[in-house]
């Protein structure tokens, strides 16, 4: 969504919440909105607008289309639940699939007011888009985007089953707004997840991630001396191995590893000019915990696999975020409770209890080739 977008929306939600203006709130006739709302669902390009055509058809054909989202009061609702459609990037998911600029667009011209038979139209309009976006929105937080059993036929893990009933439930909700905000996930992993992915997105926006080239002696390893060794060690600031922390670097830290001051500015042009440095072993331990995070070999040298993952993009590093966030929609790992997970990539178990890691161990993973195997391993 465009910045101009989202500032136009937050100056609707800023005047809505204030005193009552006419020009922000406006008396809906729904005897007027009502008829439209049922032409809407006769118009074949506008029923491939909509993910839920046939189910909200015969929704509002039930209740005679009365509308349920577009009401008297009008926009305080509707700019509410727009809120949730835009925040949704930060579940990885995307505004535009819950119809937002087509809202925006409806919104900005029914709140300069006009022709009366077509603000009617654009409010039905509004009406079917917003709700559509809700059903669509509460779906991939409560049940996940897709059915993993789709995906992967040997997908074994419980899977949160949804039906019509469900599907409605928001539409059929006393307080829409209220349901919205308790469907959110809560558990302290996903919220984690959520806070990395925002921070990636600001790296992307405020920083450089240029390319790494291979050294020239092919590795390097511990003593070595490298031009390359400037843009590894920002990466590394950039992705946390390296003073752990993008906004909170360790004082005279790159005095250690023979990085001048100016590289506290994360200049990646200037880092790219900078002479040889000596690959020492704050720079060694930096990369072993890298190495350990991206299922590298551990060894601390600084090869082609290692290079090669360290230029892997940030979009990658973003897109891999949104797709766990969907797997934890899935599995709704519990707050309380104790239990177990196994993480295949990484080879390494993890117990749980009451949201808080107690224990963590290495494991085996792989296909039982026997029965002592399983006994073993599994």
């Amino acid at each position: 969504m465009s910045l101009a977008g989202c500032d136009m929306l937050d100056k609707y939600i800023d005047r809505a919440e204030a005193t009552p203006d006419p020009v922000v709130q406006r008396d809906i006739d729904l005897e007027d909105v009502q008829p439209q709302v049922r032409k809407l669902f006769a118009i074949g390009s506008f029923r491939d607008e909509i993910v839920h055509a046939d189910t909200l058809q015969r929704h509002y054909r039930s209740r005679d289309y009365r509308p349920i989202l577009i009401h008297d009061g009008f926009p305080s609702q509707a700019l509410g639940i727009m809120r949730f459609f835009m925040d949704a990037e930060a579940h990885g998911l995307q505004p535009e699939w819950y119809h937002v600029p087509a809202l925006q667009q409806l919104l900005d011209e029914v709140l300069r007011g006009g022709d009366d038979g077509l603000l009617d139209e654009k409010l039905a309009r509004m009406e079917v888009l917003l709700a559509d976006g809700v059903l669509l929105y509460a779906r991939h937080l409560r049940f996940g985007m897709f059915d993993p059993r789709r995906i992967d036929r040997a997908y074994h893990l419980p899977v949160t089953q949804y039906g019509l009933r469900e599907l409605l439930e928001p539409l059929e909700a006393t307080n829409v707004l209220a349901f919205l905000r308790n469907i959110q996930p809560s558990n302290g992993r996903y919220r984690k997840l959520q806070q990395a992915l925002q921070s990636y997105r600001d790296m992307r926006r405020e920083y450089r991630w240029p390319s790494i080239p291979m050294p020239a002696q092919d590795k390097l390893e511990v003593g070595d001396t490298s031009s390359v060794l400037p843009l590894v060690a920002y990466r590394l600031m950039l992705t946390g191995e390296l003073f752990g922390s993008l906004h909170a670097p360790v004082p005279g830290a790159f005095q250690a590893v023979d990085l001048p001051a100016l590289a506290f500015r994360f200049d990646s042009t200037r880092l790219t000019s900078m002479g040889a440095i000596v690959y020492d072993s704050m720079l060694v331990r930096s990369i072993m915990r890298y190495q350990e995070r991206h299922g590298l070999l551990v060894d601390g040298i600084i090869g082609s696999r290692t290079i090669g993952r360290l230029n892997r993009s940030i979009d990658a590093y973003i897109d891999q975020m949104g797709i766990n966030l969907e797997r934890f929609r899935w599995l709704r790992y519990p707050d309380q409770g104790r239990y177990i997970v196994v993480n295949i990539p990484d080879y390494h178990l993890r117990a749980v209890n009451d949201g808080e890691l107690e224990t963590t161990m290495k494991v085996c993973v792989g296909e039982p080739k026997s029965r002592w195997y399983a006994g073993a391993y599994a």
